[in-house]
Order: C-alpha cells, then structure tokens, then sequence
C-alpha cells in the first residue's frame, strides 16, 4: 500500500545471536516501520541500520524517517497508550514498542526535529539475566 516508500538497511558489523522473543522483536519492529512509512504518504525513504557494541554487548537498531518530525515537546508523549498526532490510528503501536525493549531490558530513544524527520534507536543486551 506504500509503493513510494523505499526502505534502506545496513548493519556496519555482524551480530551475534539475540537472545529474545522473535515474535515480540518481530512486532515492535513492525511498528517502527509502519510509524516510519506512514510519516510520509507522499513517498519518502526509511532507513535503518544494525549496529554491534562489543565492549558493552549491545545490538543498536536505529529507525529513521524523512518525515514531518515529532514536536520536541511531544516526544516524551509518544511512549503513552492512546497517544496520537493521528487522525487515524489507536496510538498504541509505540507505546508497545516502549514495552517490548523494556521487557527485553533494553532502551529505546526518539529524535526528531521538525521538518526532518524522526529517529528511533533501540538498544538491546544481547544476553538476558
């Protein structure tokens, strides 16, 4: 439904084996990407890339967009169910993401600047406790 979207990906490293639950990964990672592609319903690009710590044994994720932005005082409002800046949408997708990095004991971060798009980092532990 968004042909004019192009998604990029690069990994500047290999990584290791997470160990998490696929599925959960799978959602929040689809929630990202759908935030992403929907920020820009006239065509844009999404990028994203992995990246590998191994000092601290933490895989990045980053998400990013070439969309609007998301107000400086909104992004602390973003990680709330039922927060929207949509006229459609049930503003959970990324209050979930919000909970699935912190049961993996991770972190996620957003920044934005308006009229430049928005950028998620996910930082997850590559081994759980």
């Amino acid at each position: 439904a968004h042909t004019h979207v192009t998604l990029h990906y690069t990994s500047s490293s290999l990584l290791p084996p997470l160990v998490a639950d696929e599925n959960q990964i799978r959602q929040m990672l689809i929630n990202l990407l759908l935030n992403a592609i929907q920020a820009q319903p006239d065509g844009g690009a999404v990028f994203i890339s992995t990246h590998y710590d191994p000092q601290r044994q933490i895989i990045h994720l980053v998400v990013q967009d070439k969309g609007p932005g998301i107000a400086q005082e909104q992004i602390s409002e973003i990680w709330k169910p039922f927060f929207t800046t949509k006229e459609t949408g049930t503003g959970l997708g990324l209050a979930i993401v919000h909970r699935i990095v912190q049961d993996h004991r991770g972190t996620i971060t957003c920044v934005s600047e308006p009229g430049k798009g928005a950028c998620f980092q996910v930082s997850l532990p590559v081994e759980s406790s």
